[in-house]
């Protein structure tokens, strides 16, 4: 690689659209992959894109720190539904309600 070329990846590397980009085509392909396939449970597509996106970033040399920086937006819009947050009153799901109806604090 010359000198140009890798201030070139350098910058590249670090820009979020690549990354966000490498991980949304990693998950259709995945999903695609895992629809030709019939379903088959060795290829659900959160586990197979999570190994595409590793391979590249093992290939290309690149820490995760760098990936992580750059998927920062996919992780904020993400959170909320993957997160679980629990009721403080009975440690039950926020809208459900304890046997008997009343919790101390609202949910």
């Amino acid at each position: 690689m010359t000198a140009a070329s890798a201030q070139d990846w350098a910058r590249f590397a670090t820009s979020p659209l690549l990354w966000i980009g490498l991980t949304l085509a990693a998950y259709l392909f995945a999903q695609w992959l895992y629809r030709r396939s019939g379903g088959s449970p060795l290829l659900i597509p959160v586990f197979t894109a999570a190994a595409l996106v590793v391979d590249v970033l093992w290939l290309s040399g690149t820490p995760n720190q760098i990936y992580a920086h750059g998927t920062q937006l996919l992780t904020f819009l993400v959170g909320p539904a993957t997160s679980r947050s629990r009721c403080r009153c009975s440690g039950t799901v926020p809208g459900s309600r304890p046997p008997g109806g009343r919790c101390a604090s609202p949910c």
